[in-house]
């Protein structure tokens, strides 16, 4: 089979990606599903391995991929509840290949009539609910600001937000990403590179600040998003 592997690291990916042939899994292994991949989640973890950037080092070459959709291929021993055939999502290591490995344990069965090409989004959408449920606490009529709210990450906080009740401002570096986050349902929009970022909060919310701020990037609009909230 082939996989698409990192074999020299690098912030260029034709520098530092190659498809290549890779020996394909024989079986399935114990507790573990089989399966044919059809569509990958791409995330921000994929351009950190690539540089060598990330926190858990592994030496090369490296199969990228940390998320993925396929169809089950073969049920590894002592796994209940799936059938060879099942569409299925899955996270771990090695996704960006023709056929991977998941523990089962950690495995959605989708709905069979479900398009590959957009669940792969899964991994992000429960980082997103943990953050706002079960972190920040998020609760019905209060105000969440996104930043880079037009990513991967971002654009899940604006879905779960609107889930969770709340009044949510997305803010983004150009008009077009800002677009994006209006289709995804965001009650105000924000293009930081363009207004002030803490101000236009204050003018949003009335200036009782946002109740709490959603920042997946971490640059230099950290500091007023933070002075934006409420106290």
């Amino acid at each position: 089979m082939k996989a698409v592997q990192c074999v020299r690291y690098s912030a260029n990916p034709y520098e530092a990606l190659q498809v290549l042939p890779v020996e394909k899994p024989r079986r399935a292994k114990r507790g573990c599903l089989l399966v044919q991949v059809l569509a990958c989640g791409v995330d921000f973890v994929q351009t950190l391995l690539m540089q060598n950037k990330y926190q858990l080092k592994t030496e090369l070459p490296i199969t990228l991929g940390g998320e993925a959709t396929g169809i089950v291929v073969e049920v590894g021993t002592g796994v209940e509840g799936f059938e060879v055939g099942d569409l299925v999502h899955g996270a771990g290591a090695g996704c960006f290949s023709e056929y991977v490995q998941f523990p089962a344990f950690g495995v959605i069965k989708l709905d069979p009539d479900s398009d590959p090409v957009y669940a792969p989004s899964l991994y992000s959408y429960v980082t997103s609910l943990h953050a706002l449920k079960y972190r920040a606490k998020l609760q019905q009529g209060e105000t969440l600001l996104v930043l880079g709210a037009s990513g991967g990450i971002g654009s899940t906080a604006i879905q779960i937000g609107k889930i969770l009740g709340a009044t949510v401002i997305a803010a983004a570096s150009n008009e077009e990403k800002l677009k994006t986050c209006e289709k995804l349902g965001a009650d105000y929009l924000i293009n930081y590179e363009k207004e002030n970022l803490k101000l236009r909060v204050r003018e949003i919310t009335n200036n009782d600040g946002a109740n709490v701020v959603f920042d997946p990037v971490g640059d230099r609009f950290t500091e007023p998003a933070i002075r934006a909230l409420s106290w």
